[in-house]
């Protein structure tokens, strides 16, 4: 607290003597981990005292040490939330915030306030200013894998996708084959292309070959030139 005309400076120096109708203004200033709750005595409220020295006066500032309140805000990307949107905080206690990913998608960081992420919950280090809490999430990937049974082949072999994306696989037939059959990650096969349903979660393709009755040139089609060949060897 200080004065002004200049006397008072408390903490050291807490009363002074002023001449007869002397207007006094004391200024209470708190410190950084306090707040200044107001005045009692000659004065009240929160803002500067003014008394004049009419008798003799005394002026009481009231501090609440270790509970002055910061505010600390949340905000989340697109894929998920956090909660609550904000805290007010004493000075040197921490606080904590719930994260929670929309289907489809993890966590991929939270920063801010020196705080650290277990399993969905964020808490901060101590609080001794206004801060702010960042989270950003991302889709989930998954792995599709492919085989295919003897006649034939199936490419890529495996692909990573991320969360509700489709992808598609090329069959190819040996001399000789054709595509039998092909089943998985809900699917369905056009000529010699799979194309996969939405992909939720890792999940496989399974491809079979069957041999083309007939199919003598290994052409993969049965034709006038199997034909000749057949009466060929029959001959």
């Amino acid at each position: 607290v200080t004065s002004s005309p200049a006397g008072i400076s408390c903490g050291a120096d807490c009363a002074e003597v002023y001449t007869a109708d002397t207007v006094v203004i004391l200024t209470a200033t708190a410190e950084a981990s306090s707040t200044f709750l107001g005045w009692t005595g000659a004065c009240s409220g929160t803002g500067t005292c003014q008394v004049t020295m009419d008798a003799l006066k005394t002026a009481t500032a009231r501090f609440s040490e270790g509970t002055s309140a910061y505010t600390v805000t949340a905000s989340a990307g697109t894929g998920g939330s956090i909660s609550p949107a904000s805290r007010l905080v004493s000075y040197g206690s921490t606080t904590s915030f719930t994260i929670t990913p929309t289907a489809g998608y993890h966590v991929a960081s939270v920063t801010g306030c020196n705080g650290s992420l277990s399993g969905n919950v964020y808490t901060t280090g101590q609080i001794t200013a206004d801060c702010g809490v960042t989270t950003s999430f991302s889709l989930n990937a998954y792995a599709v894998s492919a085989s295919a049974s003897a006649g034939g082949a199936i490419s890529p072999a495996s692909q990573t996708v991320n969360n509700g994306n489709t992808t598609f696989f090329v069959l190819t037939p040996d001399a000789g084959f054709k595509v039998g059959s092909v089943t998985g990650c809900n699917g369905a096969l056009s000529g010699t292309v799979y194309l996969t349903g939405g992909i939720t979660a890792d999940c496989a393709v399974s491809a079979t070959f069957t041999a083309l009755p007939g199919d003598l040139d290994g052409n993969n089609d049965v034709d006038i030139s199997d034909a000749l060949r057949a009466l060929r060897i029959a001959s």
